[in-house]
Formats: C-alpha cells, sequence, structure tokens
C-alpha cells in the first residue's frame, strides 16, 4: 500500500542528522492512508501522525512545498464535502481517534510492531493475525492494521469485513491504482486533468484528487468549485 518517502529531501541544516534521517509524508501518502469515521457513501476520512524531531507532513491547504515538523501529532481530516484541514496538537495530547504511528521501512514488521491484539484467547501482533485463514482477500495488510489501531474494530471484524469497492471508481469506470477520469470525450489522469486552465486557483491537487476519487464528482465541477479548505494551527 505505500510508505512514507524514507527520508527528508533536504534537511533545514544539513549538519543535524536528525533532520537528515528524518521522515517526511506527502499529501499522497495522507491520503492513501486516511480510514473512514462514519458510514455513508462518501465519509469523512482522517488520519493522525505522530512526529518525533526531524519528521515532518505536508501542509496540503497552504501552498506547496510547506510541512509541519515535529515533534507534534498532526490530524489530517477529508470532510465528505471534498475539502481537506489539518490540525496540530502537542504530543499526548492527540484527538480521539488512535494515531497511526509510522514505523521504519527498514526493520521487520514484527520486529517494531510490538502491540498485540486478543481473539479467541490469542494475544498476537497485527502481522501475525494478518496470515490468518480467515482473512478476506480484498483486505490488504494496510487496511487491516488501520481497522485495528485507528478504528478500533476486533481481530475477527478486522480480517473478515470485505473492502468495498470505491462507487467513485465504479461512477468513472476506473479502478484503484489505474485511475482515469472522462470529460468533453477526452479520458485524462488526475493529475492530467489538474493542469487544466479551467481549474480555480484555490483547489489544490489534494483536493481535487479527493472529488475525484472520494466523491464521485465531474471533472469540470472538481476544477472549478472554489475549495473552502483551511488551515488550522
Amino acid at each position: 500500500m505505500g510508505n512514507p518517502r524514507e527520508h527528508q529531501d533536504s534537511a533545514k541544516d544539513p549538519e543535524e542528522e536528525v533532520y537528515a534521517k528524518g521522515w517526511f509524508f506527502d499529501g499522497a501518502w495522507l491520503q492513501e492512508h486516511a480510514v473512514p469515521v462514519e458510514s455513508g457513501a462518501h465519509p469523512t476520512r482522517k488520519i493522525v501522525v505522530d512526529l518525533n524531531q526531524g519528521d515532518s507532513v505536508a501542509v496540503l491547504s497552504s501552498g506547496k512545498g510547506k510541512r509541519i515538523w515535529g515533534p507534534n501529532s498532526v490530524e489530517t481530516v477529508y470532510w465528505s464535502s471534498g475539502s481537506v484541514s489539518q490540525t496540530i496538537y502537542d504530543l499526548g495530547k492527540a484527538p480521539a481517534i488512535k494515531p497511526y504511528v509510522p514505523r521504519s521501512v527498514k526493520q521487520s514488521a514484527s520486529s517494531t510492531d510490538t502491540q498485540t491484539f486478543e481473539w479467541n484467547g490469542e494475544r498476537k501482533t497485527a502481522a501475525q493475525w494478518y496470515s490468518h485463514s480467515d482473512r478476506h482477500v480484498s483486505v490488504s495488510k494496510m487496511a487491516f492494521r488501520n481497522r485495528l489501531k485507528v478504528l478500533g474494530w476486533d481481530v475477527h471484524r478486522s480480517l473478515t469485513t470485505p473492502v468495498k469497492a470505491s462507487a467513485a471508481a465504479a461512477k468513472h469506470k476506473s479502478k484503484p491504482g489505474i485511475w482515469t477520469f472522462e470529460w468533453n470525450g477526452e479520458r485524462k489522469t488526475a493529475q492530467e486533468w489538474y493542469e487544466h486552465p479551467d481549474r480555480h486557483p484555490s483547489v489544490s491537487k489534494e483536493t481535487f484528487s479527493a472529488r475525484l476519487k472520494n466523491l464521485g464528482w465531474d471533472v469540470h465541477r472538481a476544477l472549478t468549485t472554489p475549495s473552502g479548505n483551511k488551515y488550522q494551527a
């Protein structure tokens, strides 16, 4: 399902190793790993990432290239309206949603993820439960972990509940990972449509993508509707 970029592209101070080796979570990673926090066809989705010193996440609504640096806990909300907001909390004061805390991709899940979950009288890590024979084939490793750690589902429900196909994907005749969108007789990717001259300047790339992929908006509406995004510090 993807991982955060392994290291920052460049440190603010090259001599500070903590920044040179920090994690950077870009907008695409946040959107991919956000999970629904309500029911419905187009639910609000959230992700909370805990940042240590030197880590950062992309600011999604206040200009390209800006970042929020740790130590902080950052909640990103993809609202059902198509807008996006981010809120910063001091570590230890994160909101009620359980934070998704990233692990180093250089280490195996079994050696880094020691949190265990009980089912049928047994306690195992998420990685160990993921190999269970009852797991539905549509449940990816990341979806399973988010269900357990972010949504607080029990092991059986997390393993056996099928992942629903996106209504937006069906509407656009696209499949996740092969998203294309038709307008005026042309079919292009979100990235290609985003460069269209009709795009309202307030519409960020992340908001445009969320409108198409999560809300099922048509290309023209997603491009031209002004964004109501707000950055909350």
